[in-house]
């Protein structure tokens, strides 16, 4: 067991991996402290509204229970909610005054938008009450409204106007109606607070202000609020013991006081804590603050105490959905993505304790826990005792719990596979389906995390049959780019989709699967593309649906002196399977000798721009091949000499120079041919920047080639020629 308090921050900057749904098994009053390290308190599925409840915003938290108060008060002289909401919350001291002086009718016009309370049944002693106050609360609000961002530990302090004092103090005295006496109370106490932060400030009043009404006062929300800035005094002064107890006594009164109580409760050693301890007057109050400090620290040293004194306390729920969760998402992986050794010991022996001594409340969640959490420390023997008591005891008539057991209950079973053969795959038809309903939404279980479930289960399915030398099942549960590099892998897979009398098995694999057939078809056919093999690209492309009939958003034929994307997608008519078709007519007249420098001419372009520095990459771009727009290494290695090799336009351009007619087709074909070869340098040169795992090119510079070389030498004197000096640098710099 843990000798002290220990100092750890909780919070991270990314979410939790979970399975393990607090929801099922913790009361909603807790549910802003459910474990989620992204923020400091919980709303991971939407279902905490942080707007009406306020979470994060001090000034607006208690606005509802103030509104009733306030119409409990005023009883028949009713003011409509919506006005008496902007009276309280949202109008300045000045239009207050309008506003009353307009009710008084000692101000003949009143602005619209304020609301009018003109008539004599606003001229009741109850209304002029309420004024009173309210211009008195107003200018309160100069020093008590903090505007500072939440996350703010510590705002700015305000000076507190010292005539206000004076005339808290005097209403306070004054006042014979207890309602109003109270708020009075409230606001003097909060004064003293406020004028304890500053620092030209040494008489501190605010205990005998507090003590010499709050000890009789109705123990309700102005007194809870009151007590939460009187442990803020204390604690300001270091007295951290007398505030954390304070501060608990405010977390058990409300759901609205809870969220402030826990963000100030804040022990700071062992020696502190012991102190707060010895200051609760109840069992209760104990359980309370042990509670407060497992949200805060050690949420397995404050189930072991809390128990200890009362196993069946509901505030043990949370704890242990917290300590769940942390473990879910601590030490779980590292950065190879293996495991780590599992859980802290201390906490799972304290856990299985309890639960093996069958005094709690709900035992079915604390066999599930210890099971899960033997599970993710690999105990699975164990995990499996556990799950079996805690299936005995699930509550008959929640199909909740009964979907997360059986979540625990699937993984469980597919972590103990060592070899995956036909019984195994009909044992898991069921789970994989209804996986992939809750993942489609055609199943919807609420709060169920099963998403955080899915990957591990597929992953680990995965690695079996990869290890059983099955790719194409492999596959289907962990898509490998890797797994596309092979032919024979695709037309394995397709044979599967193709296949008539799927068994349930493949067709509940398939569904995890993210492509469709049609994918692959048209991935095989840029494949071939590139090959040249045109006539099977053209008949695979024929089967891959939408994907042939896409518009490419430049002109693939066309080419630039300099390359503008931009520019050539303004406008395109050319899809996948009319780009084929078109290589394929150009191939046949250039092999028929017809028009030789412009069928060479586009075959030329065609291979330049479907590669990764042309217009029209959108052509191999995929979920197979990705989708990289500047660093040809974020390519899949399988695919990036396809992609980004230059062998094929320069081919057509330096075939098309030999057809050429007149020295500036021939200039245009030699420039073509040194701006890929200007590209090959770039893939060498990111090649090198990635073998060196640099990120800066600067070094780095191209100034021409071979075929520069001879487009000086031989076409320097070309109108063309001048065009590509003018507007090239690289090409510039080289006449140097």
């Amino acid at each position: 067991m843990a000798a002290g308090v220990a100092w750890a921050c909780a919070d991270g900057e990314t979410d939790d991996p979970s399975v393990f749904a607090p929801e099922y098994f913790v009361d909603k009053q807790y549910s802003p402290f459910f474990y989620y390290s992204y923020r400091r308190f919980y709303n991971r599925y939407g279902e905490l509204d942080t707007d009406s409840n306020n979470i994060y915003d001090n000034n607006t938290r208690f606005n509802d229970e103030s509104v009733k108060d306030w119409q409990g008060f005023l009883g028949n002289i009713t003011i409509p909610e919506k006005d008496l909401r902007q009276l309280l919350f949202n109008i300045s001291a000045r239009g207050i005054d309008s506003v009353d002086r307009f009710r008084l009718g000692t101000l003949k016009v009143l602005p619209a938008r304020y609301p009018s309370l003109s008539g004599p049944r606003f001229r009741k002693k109850n209304i002029d009450q309420f004024f009173t106050y309210l211009k008195l609360a107003k200018e309160a609000e100069s020093y008590a409204v903090d505007e500072e961002p939440y996350w703010r530990d510590v705002a700015p302090k305000k000076k507190v106007p010292l005539s206000i004092e004076t005339k808290i103090k005097t209403v306070f005295a004054n006042s014979r109606e207890a309602f109003l006496k109270q708020r009075y109370w409230f606001q003097l106490v909060r004064c003293y607070f406020y004028q304890s932060r500053s620092n030209d400030y040494s008489a501190q009043p605010i205990e005998q202000a507090f003590n010499s009404y709050g000890q009789n006062a109705t123990k309700n929300n102005i007194y809870y609020r009151g007590l939460g800035y009187l442990a803020g005094y204390y604690y300001g002064r270091k007295n951290y013991a007398r505030a954390n107890y304070l501060y608990s006594l405010c977390y058990d009164y409300s759901f609205k006081h809870k969220v402030p109580a826990v963000w100030s409760f804040k022990p700071q050693d062992e020696k502190d804590w012991k102190e707060t301890l010895k200051l609760a007057k109840t069992k209760d109050e104990q359980i309370t603050l042990w509670h407060l400090l497992g949200i805060q620290h050690d949420p397995a040293r404050a189930l072991q105490e809390i128990t200890a004194i009362d196993p069946k306390s509901e505030k043990v729920d949370l704890l242990l959905s917290r300590l769940i969760n942390i473990s879910e998402s601590y030490d779980r992986y590292d950065e190879e993505n293996s495991k780590k050794p599992g859980i802290d010991t201390r906490d799972l022996a304290i856990v299985d304790e309890i639960t093996r001594n069958a005094q709690t409340s709900k035992p079915w969640f604390w066999n599930l826990a210890s099971g899960y959490l033997h599970y993710l420390n690999k105990d699975y023997q164990l995990a499996g005792a556990f799950y079996r008591m805690g299936e005995k005891q699930l509550p008959t008539n929640d199909n909740y719990i009964k979907a997360q057991f059986k979540i625990l209950k699937t993984l469980l079973y597919v972590d103990q596979i060592n070899k995956i053969d036909t019984k195994t795959e009909s044992e898991l038809v069921e789970p994989l389906n209804w996986l992939a309903d809750l993942r489609n939404s055609k199943e919807k279980v609420e709060y169920l995390r099963f998403e955080d479930a899915i990957s591990p289960l597929t992953s680990k399915l995965a690695a079996l049959y990869r290890r059983q030398g099955n790719m194409v099942k492999s596959n289907c549960f962990n898509n490998d780019i890797s797994f596309y590099a092979n032919n024979s892998n695709i037309n394995k897979l397709i044979a599967v989709f193709l296949k008539a009398d799927k068994d349930p098995f493949e067709m509940a694999m398939l569904r995890y699967y993210p492509l469709k057939v049609e994918d692959l078809y048209y991935h095989q056919a840029c494949m071939l593309t590139y090959q040249e093999k045109i006539d099977e690209a053209i008949s695979l492309m024929e089967k891959a649906g939408t994907k042939a009939t896409n518009s490419l958003p430049g002109n693939p034929f066309n080419s630039r002196l300099n390359d503008c994307h931009d520019c050539d997608h303004e406008k395109s008519n050319y899809t996948p399977m009319a780009f084929l078709k078109g290589i394929k007519q150009a191939k046949l007249e250039l092999a028929e000798g017809k028009n030789q420098f412009r069928n060479a001419w586009l075959l030329a372009n065609a291979y330049y721009n479907i590669k990764h520095y042309g217009n029209a990459r959108l052509f191999y771009q995929s979920d197979i091949t990705g989708f990289s727009e500047y660093n040809p290494n974020a390519i899949p290695e399988q695919f990036r000499t396809f992609l980004t090799s230059q062998d094929l336009a320069v081919k057509y351009y330096l075939q098309a120079r030999d057809f050429a007619q007149t020295d500036e087709q021939r200039a245009k074909a030699t420039f073509m041919a040194s701006k890929c070869e200007r590209n090959e340098y770039y893939n060498n040169m990111y090649r090198e920047l990635a073998r060196k795992n640099e990120y800066s090119d600067e070094q780095y510079t191209f100034f021409g080639g071979k075929y520069f070389a001879e487009l000086k030498q031989k076409f320097s004197t070309t109108k063309y020629c001048q065009e590509v000096i003018k507007e090239c640098e690289y090409f510039r710099e080289s006449l140097k």
